[in-house]
């Protein structure tokens, strides 16, 4: 019998390789990709199929302080992850996550999330005429490493059996689910470290992975890991809609708030909502609850969202600022000011450029570009000579504005 068809298999590794395309697992994959995908095929049908070795890493931020662990599944694992969330999503979206469930979705994303944040802000408040109104946020403790794998498997098994009870491949389907869930990369010989043990073991104990027993935690980096809890964070969406009541309300992954005219309200269906993720064996970070005045806003996805406008978070904006920094310096010390600057240097300048650009046109945050101009003319007119930045509509009129206000 054959649970996964060539075709199915092609179209998971496109999907996989056209976000990973020029990274070395993909680069090696790529030689011989025909007879890799068939081995393949053939594994997944026979269900002789095993789990490879992950890539683990730590995400560091500018002052080299770790932040988070990342676990990056081998490519050829990465494939049977787009192929099972592709047999899955369609049902996921249609019978079991909300539209205000923003994260690893498609036409959905943060600046999404963001815009319909200031929404259900803007309609709430009734554009800002109301007087009382609240908005609360709060988020998950460890979300990812504190999972309960058999909890989260016996929900997904239950949705499978429910939706997929007429499809031949159930067994198959829920073979692999479990696999993939129950799966621990933290296991010695499961991983590769990329960087030092100093670096790795850098990062607080509860915040990795290989501090977690074998039914608790999930690898961050993963599309299954993404999608998994999503779905399992959907039953704390239908507690606070269907059970709490709430109409405004929105949730990112592990981060969500609500929206109401009744402070003690909130304050009150907050104490219910920490008893309610005890029975999924979960923890809110108390450290991190936010209950403020709509008309302050609230930081959330990236953003800090008013009824009104969008800003850019401070961190956000430092980030941009010691990027371009850092682009300068190297720009200057390899080319200097008598030679014209490489056409490979200026993509990658442009690359962060339009990056920050695409975030920053849906804020009300263009103190930031004429921050930049002000401070690094010269990267400005060395990236002019390179690409047509005058025909960039965004950078005339920060131009102009500087003009006209004589700096």
């Amino acid at each position: 019998m054959s649970y996964v068809s060539r075709r199915e298999l092609r179209i998971a590794y496109e999907d996989c390789i056209r976000r990973k395309r020029g990274t070395n697992n993909a680069i090696e994959f790529e030689v011989n990709e025909n007879e890799k995908l068939e081995s393949l095929y053939l594994e997944l049908n026979s269900m002789t199929y095993t789990i490879g070795s992950s890539i683990v890493f730590v995400l560091r931020d500018e002052d080299g302080i770790a932040r988070r662990e990342v676990f990056a599944a081998d490519f050829k694992d990465r494939i049977v992850h787009h192929l099972l969330i592709n047999r899955l999503i369609s049902s996921l979206d249609k019978h079991h996550f909300i539209d205000d469930c923003y994260a690893c979705r498609k036409n959905k994303g943060t600046l999404y999330g963001a815009k319909r944040c200031q929404e259900k802000l803007r309609i709430a408040s009734n554009n800002g005429t109301k007087k009382e109104l609240y908005i609360l946020k709060g988020d998950f403790h460890n979300c990812f490493n504190t999972f309960n794998k058999d909890i989260m498997y016996k929900a997904l098994e239950n949705f499978v059996i429910k939706y997929f009870s007429n499809d031949r491949r159930l067994i198959f389907n829920l073979w692999l689910l479990k696999l993939v869930l129950y799966h621990c990369p933290q296991h010695i010989g499961n991983y590769v470290m990329m960087q030092s043990k100093k670096i790795i073991y850098s990062l607080k104990r509860e915040k990795s992975l290989l501090s977690c027993d074998d039914k608790h935690g999930i690898a961050i980096g993963n599309l299954t890991s993404q999608t998994f809890a999503n779905f399992f964070l959907t039953l704390l969406d239908r507690f606070i809609k269907d059970v709490l009541g709430y109409i405004y309300y929105g949730r990112y992954i592990d981060d969500f708030f609500l929206i109401h005219e009744d402070k003690n309200k909130l304050l009150s269906d907050y104490k219910r909502i920490l008893e309610f993720v005890k029975t999924i064996d979960l923890e809110i970070n108390r450290n991190k609850f936010y209950l403020q005045y709509y008309k302050k806003g609230v930081p959330f996805v990236g953003f800090f969202v008013f009824f009104d406008r969008l800003q850019l978070l401070n961190s956000t904006k430092y980030r941009f600022y010691r990027r371009i920094y850092e682009l300068e310096k190297i720009i200057y010390n390899r080319f200097g000011n008598s030679k014209r600057i490489s056409l490979i240097s200026a993509g990658r300048i442009q690359a962060t450029w339009n990056s920050y650009m695409g975030i920053i046109s849906h804020t009300k945050s263009q103190c930031i570009i004429k921050r930049i101009f002000e401070l690094h003319p010269w990267l400005i007119s060395k990236m002019s000579e390179v690409f047509d930045f005058e025909k960039d509509l965004y950078y005339i009129r920060i131009k102009d504005e500087i003009k006209n206000e004589g700096m």
